[in-house]
């Protein structure tokens, strides 16, 4: 499991702001350097006047994440143990985990948001997922 020092921050820590940290899931250390934080960086735009903050982390974790079709999620008997984890490296508010994959997918399940990072519209299936996890319905 990656260590709170793997936490990059974009902008100081607004507590009063809901804290999402994103999450590599099958990327190479470059892969992060080069597409990941670039990836967060672009998320933050569309979430200008959103009390919302961005933060990710510079390892990959090793999340068991399962792909079914559009659908990429983390096994029922872990994912509340990981979320937890990953929420305590930064006290997230909630987690996205970027998905080295060029298919396309999402969900917003159980205090995570789950995405493809490698699709060309990666940054609106993340906009999408998070959209969900302010629980907005597919309608907004």
């Amino acid at each position: 499991m990656p260590h709170p020092s793997d936490v990059r921050y974009l902008t100081d820590v607004d507590e009063q702001r809901y804290q999402v940290l994103l999450v590599p899931v099958g990327f190479t250390s470059k892969e992060i350097d080069d597409d990941v934080s670039s990836f967060a960086v672009k998320l933050g735009r569309p979430f200008k006047k959103v009390p919302v903050q961005f933060s990710y982390l510079a390892a990959s974790a090793p999340v068991p994440v399962n792909q079914i079709e559009r659908m990429a999620y983390i096994d029922e008997r872990e994912e509340t143990r990981m979320v937890r984890e990953l929420q305590s490296l930064s006290h997230a508010d909630g987690i996205a985990l970027i998905l080295n994959t060029t298919e396309y997918c999402g969900v917003s399940w159980k205090g995570y948001v789950a995405t493809t990072g490698r699709n060309k519209s990666a940054l609106e299936a993340a906009c999408h997922e998070l959209g969900h996890h302010f629980d907005l319905e597919d309608g907004y």
